[in-house]
């Protein structure tokens, strides 16, 4: 692009019609459109989800845009023919924006920067359910849910099953691996440690398990995965 296209329109000499038309409407969306095929995504969120720091990236560019196009609308407004009521219009609805995105940036900094959890933690979105987030509340032990915990065939191992409640003094189980667990809703449990013959155990330390394939594992309590 021409630098002096880019000057001029940050200096405001283009109409405010102009300014507004390109800054906050065809610019954006043509860079969406461009960008989405050559990276050959379905969405900008299926990028940035993966990739803290090109999403890191990605809000440091766009909010130097914005304030970019803020400044050129501020400024192109300020020409003797614009009518009042189109100045005041054009530089509420951009402070609209850049509030609005301001606040974008500050509310996605923690999932950026530390991760989803402390992200869901910071904004009290922690989930009821068992997910890799919440885990860890969900498996202390207590003298009315003994089996509560982390459990492996060998303490070694990074995988194993957390075991949570569920309803009616059942529990669930769901797998973990190094730093993340799957989805297992705990009212979804069938379990009944110690009253099931599938989980037969002469203590709250380790059990048996039969696997799908008829085979009998042993599992220990452990400490939490990746540790």
């Amino acid at each position: 692009m021409n630098h002096s296209i880019v000057r001029n329109f940050l200096r405001g000499v283009y109409p405010l019609w102009v300014t507004v038309l390109f800054g906050w409407f065809l610019v954006p969306v043509l860079a969406e459109a461009v960008l989405l095929p050559v990276l050959q995504l379905d969405s900008v969120a299926t990028l940035l989800s993966s990739q803290p720091a090109i999403h890191l990236c990605y809000l440091g560019l766009c909010l130097g845009y914005v304030a970019f196009v803020f400044t050129a609308v501020w400024r192109s407004s300020n020409a003797p023919s614009v009518l009042a009521i189109w100045r005041w219009v054009a530089r509420i609805s951009s402070i609209l924006i850049l509030c609005f995105f301001s606040f974008y940036v500050y509310y996605m900094l923690p999932y950026i920067l530390y991760g989803s959890c402390y992200f869901q933690a910071y904004h009290g979105l922690l989930p009821t359910r068992a997910t890799a987030c919440n885990i860890e509340h969900l498996v202390k032990p207590t003298p009315e849910s003994p089996w509560l915990g982390f459990w492996r065939t060998d303490c070694a191992n990074d995988f194993g099953l957390a075991i949570v409640r569920a309803q009616d003094n059942h529990y669930a189980s769901v797998f973990c691996g190094p730093g993340s667990c799957g989805e297992l809703s705990p009212e979804h449990g069938n379990d009944v440690f110690g009253q099931d013959d599938s989980y037969p155990s002469s203590d709250t330390d380790s059990f048996f398990r039969f696997e799908t394939d008829g085979t009998k594992k042993r599992y220990l309590r452990c400490k939490k995965f990746g540790e």
